[in-house]
């Protein structure tokens, strides 16, 4: 939007791998943005699944590489004097959303004009809106929020101030991952990987998750979900489809037993390898340990008090199987 003499141009700017620009002009000072009400509006995900939305508004703000793709966003544009030039930059999770009220990362590098290259740094920081003085120039804005990256070149005019706003389309995942036929296991974590299934990021890993029930903000599309519990060797599979906005809460139940190894006499500092009757897994730890086992059959060897320990022994799934490790056990 380009605000002149009492007129208003109002441009809906889509950012595509064609760079298409779809415009319309309106004529009013009436439907001049409301900044007020837009920074008020809610920017948390609406829940789908069980669960307290409050999740959503709270945790701190997750680093990983992320997916770049294409975002569409929207621009408005008002002249001022020159040298005071000015980006603002906000975010929605999808079009008729309000502005995303957690700190979403924003990094503004200088478009070099010999080169065409985006280099020297001119703003870097996390929070929900970036609002600053970067002169004229042409700009490379990078924003990021959760596992969601988009990329943006535009150009900063004398006197210009830009107002723009990214759609990232972002929903969210939170998995939880149980044992089929046993109780709440703490010994163990579980950890989650997602895999793309379209979009520009298709076939790779695309987020990591350590901490049960997490929320991890990701790109609309269809992802597979991996729970591997470590140390282990168990995995429990899901397929997920991302909707903007939307929160999407998977149980994942994992068909494995859990294995609990303890070196005889409190032998604390023994070591020990584990690994299955194929050797295509192996695991090495030392004393005492819990392990979640896909069921099979397994070789356990162990060192101690100087003496070496063979063991083979088989588990199914939802067994608890203790493995005392020691001389005549």
């Amino acid at each position: 939007m380009i605000s002149r003499g009492g007129k208003t141009d109002y441009y809906s700017m889509t950012h595509n791998p064609q760079h298409r620009l779809q415009g319309r002009r309106k004529q009013t000072a009436a439907l001049l943005f409301s900044f007020t009400s837009a920074v008020l509006a809610g920017g948390g995900l609406v829940l789908a699944a069980s669960g307290p939305a409050d999740d959503l508004a709270t945790g701190s703000i997750e680093r990983p590489a992320g997916v770049l793709a294409p975002a569409p966003y929207e621009l408005r544009i008002e002249l001022g004097r020159e040298g005071g030039e000015r980006l603002w930059l906000a975010a929605r999770l999808r079009e008729n959303g309000g502005l995303i009220r957690l700190p979403v990362s924003w990094t503004v590098r200088a478009v070099d004009g010999l080169t065409g290259r985006a280099g020297r740094v001119v703003y870097s920081g996390d929070l929900p809106i970036a609002d600053f003085h970067p002169g004229r120039g042409e700009y490379e804005v990078d924003v990021r929020y959760g596992y969601r990256r988009a990329r943006q070149r535009i150009k900063v005019l004398p006197g210009q101030q830009l107002y723009m706003t990214f759609i990232l389309n972002v929903g969210g995942v939170r998995a939880l991952t149980r044992l089929e036929n046993i109780g709440p296991v703490h010994e163990v974590r579980a950890e989650q990987r997602v895999y793309a299934l379209t979009g520009k990021g298709r076939g790779r890993l695309v987020a990591k998750s350590a901490r049960p029930g997490q929320i991890m903000r990701l790109g609309a599309g269809d992802y597979r979900i991996e729970s591997r519990f470590v140390p282990g060797n168990a995995i429990a599979a899901s397929r997920v489809r991302v909707k903007p906005g939307i929160l999407s809460s998977l149980e994942l139940t994992a068909r494995a037993g859990l294995a609990r190894v303890e070196p005889a006499g409190g032998a604390d500092e023994s070591r020990w390898m584990l690994r299955d009757a194929d050797g295509l897994w192996r695991h090495e730890g030392k004393g005492a340990a819990s392990i979640v086992l896909a069921p099979g059959s397994y070789v356990m060897k162990a060192s101690i008090g100087g003496q070496r320990i063979e063991r083979r022994f088989s588990i199914s799934a939802g067994q608890r199987r203790v493995l005392r490790l020691g001389p005549g056990e």
